[in-house]
């Protein structure tokens, strides 16, 4: 039995429930996404035993599109999800990462990812004589869309010393 993580790159995520809401398809508190697969992925992901599904494509003739339907935990092994923005300021391109939390992680169903990489751990399970193996996001970064007014209303303050660019304290 294979405990081998699987490593995505350049991952769109759809019907994603980062917040746990309760729906039709899912339980309160219960966290996830599902994740679309190149074919290599795909083919990875079945021989590490992870349940790939294929949903059929909305352009007749294309082939279908596999997922992963991936979940998230902050109970016993707790995810490094980051959000990633990249900015530019005054010509200088900035990448502020921020580790999200449970409180927080709601905010990516909202968000504009344009870019999700993603290490999945592999949960071997086990109930009434059946088994299988499920997704868990171990590691994600998520590159979220810039707001296009950040840059106009930025103005470089540090967040860990509090000054602005040059060493100047904050005058309140």
């Amino acid at each position: 039995m294979a405990y081998e993580n699987l490593n995505l790159e350049g991952v769109k995520v759809i019907f994603r429930n980062f917040e746990g809401r309760p729906s039709k398809y899912n339980q309160k508190g219960s966290r996830n996404f599902s994740a679309i697969l190149t074919d290599d992925d795909a083919k990875r992901a079945e021989d590490l035993g992870f349940n790939v599904r294929y949903r059929p494509s909305r352009d007749e003739g294309e082939p279908d599109i596999p997922t992963l339907a991936v979940s998230l935990s902050y109970d016993n092994f707790p995810p490094n999800i980051y959000t990633v923005v990249t900015t530019s300021v005054n010509g200088v391109d900035r990448h502020k990462k921020v580790l999200m939390n449970a409180e927080t992680i709601g905010m990516l169903d909202y968000a504009d990812i344009i870019n999700c990489d993603i290490t999945i751990r592999p949960y071997h399970w086990e109930a009434n004589g059946k088994t299988g193996v499920k997704a868990y996001v171990k590691n994600m970064y998520v590159n979220i869309m810039e707001d296009p007014f950040y840059a106009k209303y930025s103005d470089d303050i540090s967040e860990e010393s509090g000054e602005v660019d040059g060493g100047e304290d904050i005058p309140f």
